[in-house]
Order: structure tokens, then C-alpha cells, then sequence
């Protein structure tokens, strides 16, 4: 094994001499002879999660966090050339049989070079390309992007066809000897294409995030890792399940098949396995972190793969296992594939397919952000536990205040603390890692698309946080940070700044790689969270001047609205563009998208808690909101802003009420409870904390419910 010092996302590749290429996260790239000893390294300006390619000219290249594609002599790292794109290259470099290289990026582009750095053409879609392009033999370019579209493009950089899917793609296409193109989707979907991008096949399977389909032709078999824990194999002809095998984690690695048939792959669980061509087990190895790197697979049979324990395997023909598996996965064929869907020929594709789930998980994590997600609205896809127990509990060593939690898939947990540290837990309550910054955190985290956690501090900082607990980026701003930060779709991170640390009254707009894109000032300090609207509008309010502000996606006013006193609740986003918020009048205020009053409603106390929303699909615009006071109640309301009830519990209440899929509200207050509430207003149970509740529930997956309280204590409550 190697060590680089740093995380391996990248995949290796492996040169004509037997030579060794990977990326690391410590910015560089490392060329290995093939004992392991390094040939040379060259550094970069960002992160290399880009997985190297090589060109029968001893090239090779390779993209960077720093925006950029490189391409260096592959014998002595020395360098040829250099493009800048407009945001991180994720997406892996190919080339084609002319020489051509091709590579995505996160500026929404997929850009074509001469293999001595000519710009020869961009394609612009309609999101991120993380996905990596592959090339058929007739030239033509194949990528998905987050748009959920799969582009095939001509060597020209004109548009053949485009498909779209139900979600997201990050997911690199495979090209089958019969010229079909094979790709998953966030959707849960497994698709295979003709080459004229008519649906030959789709497999319902877990969610497919950046695993990429690996091709056994002479099988008649293809191989794709999901997000269900599961490597799944089918026939390439009819698309039907041949079989699956279970890891224990997060399959993210793409498989790759060696001599015999036999398939190597990574999983989140930290080992490395290889199965046998009918899914059983050959043998499996446990590295020191998660495995999101991809196996390549030498001419001396040696397999080679990277890990997030920093360090670079080499496997040869039959190791000694570390570990055996408690439970070896048998075959389950029950699902037949649909052939459905015709391709829309056009520059701008229009989407015609429809996803079987009632919702579209996404791959980040089931409670992102501050109120669930972007638009502030408090709801979960899943439901909360009905009944209450401890699950688990972890103590910092300072209040968890405001900040509430995140929670991503497998049941991590980030949360922040007055003892000025950035938490991540792992489903069983114990630490992963904390990041420690320079003052309180009462921000609350929010997942962004590369598993990038971004927070606030009272040190005037925000921080972007790896999945593994390293500092990717921090923005420093003129005064202490309350906000919790907003992620948009394109990756931007959206955060306000106050005066009580400074003298600033800013709401942020940053890229995904912290570079200020614009920033807007409020004239007064932005403590609420920002909410973003489905037209990219923000909307946030202002402490001290009670205002409401509607800025549009360039940071420009749209419109304002002052309230009576003073602003800490966060706005939610209904239907219609209408927007909720409480104030210190009293009140909880409706507003239609141009900002005029609709109604409000008086309670008994101010207003810091921020609604949550049944938002009404139907169009009326009757939603349901639910919202705490100061006066000890929380209020639900309905059409029009009339009271349907509201429950008093002992105490002020600071905190947001969470809703379940099913109606249940879960809230805390300043009487050291947490509260479940039932649809009709009705107590369901109460938990006693050690202290007061001031953060608000968070909902995961498996119906668990994780709130913070001022003991300093995180709890995991569930059935």
C-alpha cells in the first residue's frame, strides 16, 4: 500500500509500463512504479478527486478542485498544459480514438480539447457534470449531468439526442460492444439505451450516485453499485436482476471485472471486495476508511484501488482476506425491465419521464439543512418515531443552542456546539470527527452535493467541512454568523452575517468553491437562515429594521416588507411563491410573491420560532403552517390563517417544530422537553432533556428524531 497523506476519491489508472496514477486530496497527483515507490507527484491548486486517463502518446490527464484540466508528461510529471473551466472538475477525463480529450465540470459544462490543449468546443447543460463523459466508436460523447438528463454528443459538439431520467446523474455511462449506452440515476433506476437513444431496458434498484455500470460483454452481464448497500448484476440483453450481493455500506465505487469474470468493488463499509462471476464471494479486505475509489485492474493481474484512510492497495490474484462476511447474498430475480420511453431530439431536451417513488430521495441525506431543506419548510419525507425512547445520546462540551442538526444517508449526524466545534456522529451516537473553529457555533449545518458540510461561526467565518472532517474552504465576513447557510441546486451556498461581531449586515452568496459571487446589504443583522425559491429568489429577514427582504438570483431587491419588531424567524416558502414568518410583534405573517400581506395571525408571545409547512400541491394556496411563540404554544393554521388548535407546553419556545410525513409535529421548549404532538393537536409523548431546548428536531430515514439542548447533549430519539 501507498500512503499520499490524504483522502483517495480518484480512481487509479494504469500506463502501458506498468506505472500507477492517482489522485489525492492533498491537491496532487501521484505517478507509482509498480512495487509502490513513487516515480514523481505534481501539485495542483485544489483537491483531485478526478480520476486520471492516459493517451497512447504518454499523456496523461487529469482534473482538479482548483477548476482546472491538466495534462502532463506521464513519464516525468513534467508539464504540457493547462485549461481553467469555471468551477471544480469532479468528472474524470477520456479520450478518444483521434486523441480528443473530453471532461465535465461543475460550471455545467462538458468541454472538448486537442490532446495538445487546442479549445476545440463547450456544450453547456443544464447543471453540474460530476459524471464522466465515455466516448462510442463513432465518436460521439456520452455524459449525465444533475440536470437528469444522459447527452449524447457529436464530435463536433452538437446535440445527438438527450434522455432524461427521474433525478440526478453523476453516474458515468458504459458503451456496450453493441453500441448501447448503460447508466444509473438518482431515481433508483438502472437504464440501458439503444445508440439512437430510444429506452432499451430500466431496472427499478437502490439510488446509483457516482457508481458507473462496468460491462461484461462476453458475459452478456453488466455490474452497477447503489446506495441500498447492494452490487447488482444483470443480463445485458433483457435487463433482468441475475443477482445481488449486500456490503455494508454505501456502494459508490464503480465495479471493474478482471480474468474469470470475476468483479472488484468498494463500499462505504471500508473494504474491498471480490466476487465470483454468480455474486458469491471470493474475498473481501477491510481498509482504514471508506472506499469511494474505483479498482483498475493492471496487466500483471494486480488490482489496485484508493481509500479514504489515505492510502492507495495494491491486491494480487488471491490475498489472504482480512475478514470474511457474516452473510453471503444469494441471486433474487424479481422484476422484469420497462420499455417505455422514446428520446426527444432537441438542442433543449423537454422531460418526459416519471419516476415510480411517490418522492425522489436525495442522495445527500434525508434532514439537509436548517427546516429540511432550501425552502425552509419544515417537513420530512419520512415519518418520526411514534412512540419515544432513547436511542442514543452524546454530550459536547458546550450548549447546542440554536444550531440543529443535519442528517445524511447511513445515519450521520452534524451538529454544532457552543464549545466552538462542528460534530459529526455516526448512527450509533459515536464521534466520527469534530472540526474545531474559532468561536460558538449556533449556525446549523447543511450537506452539500459533494457530502461537504457548510456552517457559520461566531468567529465572522463560514466553513466548508469535508465528509471526513478536514477544511475544504472558509469565507471570513465582518461579523459573527448565526445564519445557517442554504445550498441552491447549482451548488452555491447562501448565508447572513451580523453586526453584533462587526459591522456586517450581509447576505452572502458564495460559490461552491467559497469565491464571493455577490453579497447584499440588509442595513441590519441577518440572523435567519435564507430560503430559496424554485426561481432562485431569496428571501431573508433582518433583525433590527424588521424587514423582509425578496432579492432575486443576482442579488438585487425584488421587494421588502417591514413587520412591527424584530426578526429571527426564517422564512418558509409555500405554494404560489407565497412566504411565512413569525416576528416579535406577535405575529405570523402570510405574504404573496409580491410581497403584500395575505393575512396574519396574533399569538400570545414574540415570534422566534420559524414555520413549518404542509405546502399545497393543488394550487389554492391554502397551506398549513405550524409555528411556536413565546407564550408556550405551538400553533397550527389553516387555510386563510385560521387557528385549527394550538397545544401549550411549559415553557417559551425557540425552537421549530419538525413535521413527520404523517402529520406529527415534534418541537422543543424552554421547559427542557421535546414534544410530539399529533395531527389534531393532541399530545402524543414528551421526552425530559437536561436542560432547555432552543434547536429544532431533525427527522432521518429511520424514523428517528435528533435535537440538541442546552445540557450540551445531542439525543436520538426513536421507537
Amino acid at each position: 500500500m501507498y500512503n499520499t497523506g490524504s483522502d483517495i476519491y480518484s480512481s487509479p489508472a494504469i500506463g502501458f509500463d506498468g506505472h500507477i496514477y492517482v489522485g489525492s486530496s492533498d491537491q496532487k497527483l501521484y505517478a507509482l512504479n509498480s512495487d509502490g515507490s513513487v516515480l514523481w507527484t505534481y501539485l495542483t491548486g485544489g483537491q483531485v478527486q478526478s480520476s486520471p486517463a492516459l493517451d497512447a502518446s504518454g499523456r496523461v490527464y487529469v482534473g482538479s478542485w482548483d477548476s482546472r484540466l491538466y495534462a502532463l508528461n506521464a513519464s516525468d510529471g513534467s508539464f504540457l498544459w493547462t485549461y481553467t473551466t469555471g468551477a471544480q472538475i469532479q468528472s474524470s477525463p477520456v479520450i478518444s480514438a483521434t486523441g480528443n480529450v473530453y471532461v465535465g465540470s461543475n460550471d455545467n459544462r462538458i468541454y472538448a480539447f486537442t490532446a495538445v490543449g487546442a479549445f476545440l468546443w463547450t456544450y453547456a447543460t443544464g447543471d453540474l457534470v460530476q459524471s464522466s463523459p465515455a466516448v462510442d466508436s463513432d465518436g460521439r460523447i456520452y455524459v449525465g449531468s444533475r440536470d437528469n438528463i444522459i447527452y449524447s454528443i457529436n464530435g463536433n459538439g452538437t446535440l445527438f439526442w438527450a434522455y432524461t431520467t427521474g433525478y440526478a446523474i453523476c453516474s458515468s455511462p458504459a458503451i456496450g460492444s453493441n453500441g448501447r449506452v448503460y447508466v444509473g440515476s438518482y431515481d433508483a433506476r438502472m437504464y440501458a439505451l439503444n445508440s439512437d437513444g430510444t429506452l432499451f431496458w430500466s431496472y427499478v434498484m437502490g439510488q446509483v450516485w457516482n457508481s458507473s455500470p462496468a460491462v461484461n460483454d462476453s458475459a452478456g452481464s453488466i455490474y452497477i453499485g447503489s446506495r441500498d448497500n447492494q452490487i447488482y448484476a444483470f443480463g445485458t440483453s433483457s435487463g433482468s436482476l441475475l443477482w445481488t450481493f449486500k456490503t455494508g455500506g454505501d456502494v459508490d465505487s464503480s465495479p471493474a471485472v478482471g480474468s474469470g469474470g470475476r468483479i472488484f468493488v468498494g463500499s462505504s463499509d471500508n473494504k474491498v471486495f471480490a466476487l465470483n462471476a454468480d455474486g458469491s464471494l471470493l474475498w473481501t479486505y477491510a481498509t482504514g476508511g471508506e472506499v469511494w475509489s474505483s479498482p483498475a485492474i493492471g496487466s500483471n493481474g494486480g488490482v489496485y484501488i484508493g481509500s479514504l484512510d489515505e492510502r492507495l492497495y495494491c491486491f494480487y490474484a488471491s490475498p489472504t482476506p482480512s475478514q470474511t462476511p457474516t452473510v453471503t447474498q444469494t441471486a433474487t430475480i424479481t422484476q422484469t425491465p420497462t420499455i417505455t420511453q422514446t428520446p426527444t431530439i432537441t438542442q433543449t431536451p423537454s422531460i418526459t419521464s416519471t419516476p415510480t417513488n411517490t418522492f425522489t430521495p436525495d442522495p445527500r441525506g434525508s434532514w439537509l439543512m436548517f427546516r429540511h431543506d432550501e425552502k425552509r419548510t419544515g417537513r420530512s419525507l419520512y415519518t418520526g418515531p411514534q412512540t419515544v425512547s432513547l436511542i442514543w445520546s452524546y454530550k459536547t462540551g458546550g450548549a447546542i443552542g440554536l444550531s440543529s442538526a443535519a442528517a445524511g444517508w447511513g445515519g450521520t449526524i452534524y451538529v454544532g456546539s457552543n464549545d466552538h466545534r462542528l460534530y459529526s456522529l455516526n448512527s450509533c451516537g459515536s464521534l466520527l470527527w469534530s472540526y474545531v473553529t474559532g468561536d460558538m457555533v449556533e449556525s446549523s449545518p447543511a450537506i452539500g452535493f459533494d457530502r461537504s458540510i457548510y456552517v457559520g461561526s461566531y468567529d465572522n467565518n463560514v466553513y466548508a467541512v469535508s465528509s471526513v472532517g478536514s477544511l475544504v474552504w472558509s469565507y471570513v465576513t465582518g461579523g459573527d454568523i448565526y445564519s445557517s447557510p442554504g445550498i441552491g441546486p447549482n451548488g452555491r451556498v447562501y448565508i447572513g452575517s451580523t453586526a453584533f461581531g462587526g459591522v456586517d449586515t450581509n447576505l452572502y452568496a458564495l460559490t461552491s468553491t467559497g469565491s464571493l459571487l455577490w453579497s447584499y446589504s440588509t442595513v441590519s443583522s441577518v440572523c435567519a437562515a435564507p430560503a430559496l425559491g424554485s426561481d432562485g429568489s431569496l428571501y431573508v429577514g433582518s433583525v433590527f429594521n424588521n424587514t423582509v427582504h425578496a432579492i432575486n438570483s443576482m442579488g438585487f431587491l425584488s421587494w421588502s416588507y417591514v413587520t412591527g419588531d424584530f426578526l429571527y424567524s426564517s422564512i418558509a416558502i409555500g405554494s404560489n411563491g407565497r412566504v411565512y414568518t413569525g416576528s416579535y410583534d406577535d405575529k405570523i405573517y402570510a405574504l404573496d410573491s409580491d410581497g403584500s400581506v395575505l393575512w396574519s395571525y396574533v399569538t400570545g408571545g414574540d415570534i422566534r420560532s420559524s414555520p413549518a409547512l404542509v405546502v399545497d400541491d393543488g394550487g389554492t394556496g391554502y397551506d398549513e403552517l405550524y409555528c411556536g411563540s413565546f407564550d408556550g404554544r405551538v400553533y397550527a393554521l389553516a387555510s386563510g390563517g385560521s387557528l385549527a388548535w394550538s397545544y401549550l407546553t411549559g415553557g417559551n419556545i425557540y425552537s421549530s417544530p419538525a413535521l413527520g410525513s404523517d402529520g406529527l409535529v415534534y418541537v422543543g421548549s424552554d421547559d427542557d422537553k421535546i414534544y410530539a404532538l399529533n395531527a389534531d393537536g393532541t399530545l402524543l409523548w414528551t421526552y425530559l432533556t437536561g436542560d432547555d431546548v432552543y434547536s429544532s428536531p431533525a427527522i432521518d430515514s429511520d424514523g428517528r428524531i435528533y435535537t440538541g439542548s442546552e445540557d450540551n447533549v445531542i439525543y436520538c430519539l426513536g421507537l
